[in-house]
Order: structure tokens, then sequence, then C-alpha cells
């Protein structure tokens, strides 16, 4: 409530005034006294209220704070988890190649392959780029209102320099005298922009950044507009690295300062006092205009999640001719010779049963190298070596066929192929040959490796041993011990040996074990009691 103050009387008047009458002038001074000494009790009551209410705002600001603070290392906390879990970052990566459970296929070569001729690591990438003007109007009232403010020095807007991170936050400073750079001194620590030591801190031109716990690389430039409009660099460029706060620093988050003549003894713009700076060349019409030139490399990852890595690993290759050696054709190649009978030499003919004979061109070298019966029939002087022609009456032709397919390829596959292919003799053309049941199988074999032997061709012997082997049963052992025995099948006869001890019961019931010769049969008395059969003499020639 307003007091209403009693009116001072002039001295002339107060004179002429009865003693009533300044009796009731003294009772209303001591009312008024009254009423302002109840209206001073009331103001200092709000006083202590108003201070307390600012205390409890400036504790607010310091829970603010540290909400804040905890906030953002909540959130790399978060981020750091995705990563490790993405096994992006974390102390356990592993170093292994993950390989699946199947097996892959080798790659064939191809003709050209990309070859690694030049590894980058790139520190230059993602650096944000910003200039920022700052233009002061009324310079020379500065210093004035300054002190009618309470602070030494004013701010410019914050500007943002890396849009993608929300730490690369700045504003400029100017401080006339070169005094605190903190331009929100009544703001205390909720102020972004005054984490720092205020009384180490001093200069004209600033550039502050906010407090931030992740680190940063900046790279600066301060300018200054002379009288012509050129920007005239003030200072040296400067680049620093900006550690991170850890959670082990107590000194919590924290601003970075940067400025031309922060660490110089010399203050001013380019030196100069404020008085010579307002009559220079950097003053135009009472205004000054400053420029930074900021490049900035945030740094998204924090030492207390994870190891800091900011190279940018870059590598460049390049094609490079291979020069393909092809595979081997020459089983193909020998078995189309001998199909087409290119440069044949000699004549084989088959003349078995009462069917036409079947011929075959072939050639005597490759006969010759590769059996040492048909080397010695035409090398010896025979009939055969003059007139180049063998004749065979004791092999089929089919079986035949196989043997010199073997002989001119080596190869296994090729003689089942041949076999098969007589078992389709008769079908139309594309059509599949029906596979052969075991009795028609078992004869093929078993004519195959009496040729095999003939002809002392020791691998493909054991190769028909093989698929006998395969046929063994209650039914045909017996009968394949004594093929065995007479061609001297060493493995199939010991398979057919082991198969009747284990099955013996069945197998001497059969008539054909009856019908056993006494060579064979020895030969399993032997077995079954324990005595290994003798060995049949050692081929002279085996033939790959």
């Amino acid at each position: 409530t307003k007091t209403t103050w009693p009116a001072r009387l002039p001295q002339r008047r107060m004179a002429s005034l009865t003693a009533d009458q300044l009796r009731d002038s003294i009772r209303a001074a001591q009312a008024a006294i009254g009423q302002l000494d109840e209206q001073l009790d009331d103001a200092n009551r709000d006083v202590t209220a108003a201070e307390e209410r600012q205390l409890m705002r400036r504790q607010l600001d310091a829970l603010q704070n540290t909400t804040r603070i905890k906030t953002a290392v909540l959130q790399d906390r978060r981020s750091y988890i995705e990563r490790v879990d993405n096994d992006l970052s974390g102390p356990h990566l592993s170093d292994q190649v993950e390989f699946t459970a199947e097996r892959q296929p080798q790659q064939k070569p191809t003709a050209n392959q990309e070859a690694l001729v030049k590894s980058t690591i790139a520190y230059d990438k993602r650096i944000a780029v910003r200039e920022f003007v700052w233009q002061l109007t009324g310079l020379s009232w500065l210093p004035h209102l300054l002190t009618q403010e309470g602070r030494e020095c004013t701010d410019s807007n914050v500007f943002l320099v890396d849009a993608e991170d929300f730490d690369s936050q700045y504003k400029l400073v100017f401080s006339p005298a070169a005094g605190s750079l903190i331009a929100n001194p009544e703001y205390g620590i909720d102020d972004q922009y005054s984490a720092f030591d205020d009384e180490s801190n001093r200069a004209t031109l600033a550039l502050i950044r906010k407090e931030a716990r992740h680190g940063t690389v900046l790279d600066v430039t301060f300018f200054v507009c002379d009288a012509s409009g050129e920007f005239v660099q003030w200072g040296a460029q400067r680049r620093v690295a900006v550690p991170a706060v850890c959670e082990s620093d107590t000194d919590g988050l924290r601003c970075y300062v940067l400025g031309p003549d922060l660490d110089t003894d010399a203050k001013g713009v380019f030196g100069l006092s404020f008085e010579d700076l307002l009559h220079s060349q950097w003053v135009q019409d009472d205004h000054i205009t400053f420029k930074v030139a900021i490049k900035e490399k945030c740094i998204c990852t924090h030492p207390d999640d994870e190891i800091v890595r900011e190279g940018c690993v870059q590598d460049q290759v390049e094609t490079v001719r291979k020069v393909l050696v092809p595979p081997s054709t020459i089983a193909e190649d020998l078995l189309a010779m001998l199909t087409n009978g290119t440069h044949s030499d000699l004549t084989i003919e088959a003349a078995y049963g009462e069917a036409e004979p079947t011929r075959f061109t072939v050639h005597a070298g490759v006969l010759s190298q590769r059996s040492p019966v048909f080397r010695a029939a035409l090398e010896h002087g025979m009939s055969e070596a003059a007139t180049r022609k063998i004749t065979i009456t004791d092999v089929p032709p089919p079986v035949l066929r196989a043997l010199l397919h073997f002989l001119y390829t080596g190869d296994a596959e090729r003689v089942a192929m041949a076999l098969c292919e007589q078992n389709g003799a008769g079908l139309s053309d594309g059509a599949d040959a029906p596979p052969p049941d075991v009795t028609q199988r078992m004869a093929q074999l078993q004519a195959l490796l009496a040729a095999a032997h003939k002809y002392e061709v020791t691998r493909l012997l054991r190769w028909c041993e093989q698929q006998l082997c395969e046929l063994i049963n209650c039914e045909t052992v017996c009968s394949l011990l004594e093929l065995a025995h007479l061609y001297e099948g060493t493995e199939l006869e010991l398979h057919c040996l082991k198969y009747m001890q284990a099955n013996m019961a069945q197998v001497v019931q059969r008539s054909d074990f009856a019908a056993f010769t006494p060579p064979v049969l020895i030969k399993f008395n032997q077995y079954c009691a324990g005595l290994e059969p003798r060995k049949s003499k050692k081929r002279r020639h085996d033939t790959d």
C-alpha cells in the first residue's frame, strides 16, 4: 500500500501554529512512521522470500544440469549397447571368420580378378565447415551499457557448425576491456557457455563451444573487416583437439574457449586499446564486424564406451588378368581318337560266338604301352605284327570296348559308361538306358575281370574286384570265389572268404559249394582254421 506522507510545513508557517496544531502534526508524523515501519518489515520478509526463491531456482538449475548430463550419458550408453549387440563395438569383438556348417564349394578361378594395389586411411572425411559473421553497432556505447547490465562482455546468438551433432554449438563473445567472458553471469551454472575457468580465460574476442561430453577436433581462424570491406586475418589459424569428458573427470562437463588474443599478453583487436580501436580502420560508423571460420571433425564415439578410431579405410583395387591353364583333355582326346579311328594303324576283331565279328580301329603304340600282352603280340615277330590285325575270340565285344576305353583313358567311370551304353543298345536316341539287373551286371564284370587278367591290366582288375565285392551274397559268393581264384583277384577272394565264414551255415548247404574245386576248398578250410591262404604270384605289370 502506498503511504501518504504528511506535507512538510514551511518554517514560517510552523511558527504561526498553535500548540494544538503542532500536537496534531506530531501525531500524524508518528502514525506515518509506524506505517513505514510495518511496510519495511513486510519488505524485509519479501526480500528473504525472494532470496529463498532465487536459491531454489539455482538448486533447480543444478538439478536440471545434472539431468541434462545424465540424459546425454544415457543416450550414449544406449547407442553403445546397440553397437555391441550388433558386434560393431565392444571389448570382445571376434577376429575369426565364421563358417557355415555346410562346406562351401571352391570357386573356380575367373579370367579377371581384383587385386589390392593401394590402401588409404582417410582422416579428413565428414568435416563440417562453417563461417559466421558477427557485427557490433554503436560500439562506443558498449562499455557503458555493459556496466549497466552488470557484465563485462556481450555475446552473439548461438550458431551450429555440424548439423548432425547436437554438441556442435558455438557463440562469439566480445569484451572491450578483455575482461570476463561469461556473458550471462546471472544464469550461473544453467548457462551452457560458462563452464570454464573465468580467471584464466580473458580475451577481447573469444569463441566458446558449449559444454559437451564428447571430444572434437577444431580448426579455427578469426577475421576483422577493414575500411575497404575486406576481412583480414587476426591471429594464427589454430587446430586443436578438444578432449572428451570421462567419468573419472571430477570437474564435469566443460566448455572450450578459443580466441586470437586469449593466450597473448597484449590484449585488444590487433593489440589496440578500446579507445584506439574506436578511431582505427577496423571501426566504421561506430560498428565493427568479425568473422570466424570453423572446420570441425566431431568425434562420435566416447573413450568410456569404446576405443576411438576415426580413420576411414579406403582400398583401391584394379582388375588383373589371370592366365588360365585349361584342364587336361587328354582322356577325351584319346577316346575320340579311338572312336573316330584317327590315324589308326591296327584292327582288333572281336569274333565272339556266332555273331558277326566287331572291328575296332586302334593304335598299336597305345596298346603296346598300356598292356604287356599287346606289346608282346606286336613286337616279337608274331603274325599280328605283320597283318596289323588281332583277332580276339574269348572277350565279348561290349567288354572289349570297355577294356579299350580304359586303356585309352585310364578312367573307370568311362568303363562303367561303356557297359551301360551296351545295356541301352537298341533304344531310341535320347532315351536313358535302364539300370542293369544284378545278374547282367555281374556277368559283365566277370567278363571284364577275365579280360583285365588276360591282358595284365591290374588297375582295371582291381576296379572289377571292387565292384564285384558289392554283389557278394549267399547266391553269388561261391561263384565269385572260384572267379577270384582263377583270375588272381586277391581282394575279391578275401572278401568272399570273410563272408563265407560269417555265413557258413547257409553257404555250406549250397550245391555250388559242394562243387568247389580242390584248390578253392583248401583255401576256404585254411581261412576257417585261421591260416592265411597262400597268396597268388604277384602280377608283373600294374597298369595305371
